[in-house]
């Protein structure tokens, strides 16, 4: 996984063999009892624009985006586990 982050995506480069890769750690995770996967890492969310995925996706960037919006709206900070951001 580290390979393909830091020697294809941060460089632009989507391979249907990445994409394959990371489809297959999604549903051995769901396989596991997993209800869901963090993109903890904003270049792996590129992998899933294409492909369906067999679990829902928490893309990182949109949670801290949501949490600063729902900041800069009510200037209070959100309560852990309050942001929701959409799953994909």
């Amino acid at each position: 996984m580290d390979r393909v982050v830091f020697d294809e995506l941060t460089k632009g480069v989507v391979t249907e063999a990445a994409q394959r890769d990371f489809v297959r750690v999604v549903a051995e995770l769901a396989a596991q009892g997993a209800q869901a996967v963090v993109l903890a890492c904003t270049e792996i969310e590129v992998l899933f624009r294409e492909c369906a995925a067999p679990l829902p996706l928490v893309d990182s960037m949109d949670s801290h985006a949501a949490a600063i919006a729902d900041y800069l709206l009510t200037g209070e900070l959100p309560a852990p586990g309050r942001v929701q951001a959409p799953a994909r």
